[in-house]
């Protein structure tokens, strides 16, 4: 009698290093869209691992932050876009729908932030 594994009941998306141009529009909808805003999922924990591994890791964040602009660029045009519904509903006179814009757009600023600091810290002057 052999004992087969079951199957996996959560179908994880590939690794990153593993994607090709092809693979993209096999991972589900809601894996692209949040690739698409959020960049996280590219870089690898620099501060676990052996000496080599966390160089390795390091090497490979320097590199991924290469791609750090073009989510800065989508997170500044979410932004645009929410400070544009805070003033349609602030002109309308919907206090709710100023509030959802203009709160949208100070996280979608704030992730943009984000993103330029990390962006100055991994290929900045002084980075390694």
């Amino acid at each position: 009698m052999s004992y087969t594994q079951p199957a996996d009941p959560s179908p994880r998306a590939p690794a990153a290093d593993s994607i090709l141009p092809s693979m993209v529009s096999e991972l589900p909808l809601r894996v692209q869209a949040y690739r698409y805003l959020f960049f996280d999922w590219m870089f690898a924990d620099a501060s676990d691992g052996s000496a080599l591994a966390r160089a390795a890791a390091q090497r490979r964040n320097r590199d991924r932050a290469r791609l750090l602009p073009v989510y800065m660029r989508r997170w500044l045009a979410v932004a645009g876009l929410l400070f544009g519904l805070g003033s349609l509903g602030d002109s309308r006179g919907s206090a709710l729908v100023a509030a959802t814009g203009f709160s949208g757009f100070a996280l979608a600023v704030t992730v943009a932030l984000v993103a330029l600091v990390a962006f100055v810290g991994l290929r900045g002057p002084g980075a390694r």
